[in-house]
């Protein structure tokens, strides 16, 4: 059985823009809004939790590790904790598959199974899925 692991690709880069919006939020709030320190501290909290919370909603899809085989794969994703998603083995022959120059979904009849993106791989190891999943 082969295995991929990935890299946490968007949710460094949505954290990254999670930070940066919420300082110039933070600025806006504490510069532009006449409150008093209290409020202006629970506003800035507010909305840096209400980004995490979102930040990891967009980052529900994606793959942590999948092993694979001639017929069947396993993913594990790398949100289990938030949004409780269990380890899932998949046929190869259930799974439709979206490609895109830099990304590749997969989806069955229940919805999105996974967002594969490029920049979470190794160049090799996207080739390799490429292989995987364009050879059905």
């Amino acid at each position: 059985m082969d295995v991929i692991i990935f890299k946490g690709y968007l949710i460094n880069k949505l954290t990254y823009w999670l930070f940066a919006i919420a300082v110039v939020l933070s600025i806006v709030i504490y510069r532009g809004f006449n409150l008093t320190d209290e409020y202006r501290t629970m506003a800035c909290g507010t909305s840096i939790a209400t980004g995490f919370i979102i930040v990891f909603y967009l980052n529900r899809f994606e793959p942590k590790l999948i092993k694979f085989d001639n017929n069947n794969f396993e993913i594990t994703y790398s949100n289990q904790r938030y949004f409780k998603r269990e380890t899932t083995n998949y046929s190869k022959n259930s799974v439709k598959i979206l490609e895109g120059s830099d990304k590749i979904i997969l989806s069955n009849d229940a919805g999105i199974i996974a967002k594969i993106r490029f920049k979470a791989l190794e160049p090799g190891d996207w080739e390799t899925l490429k292989n995987y999943f364009g050879s059905m």
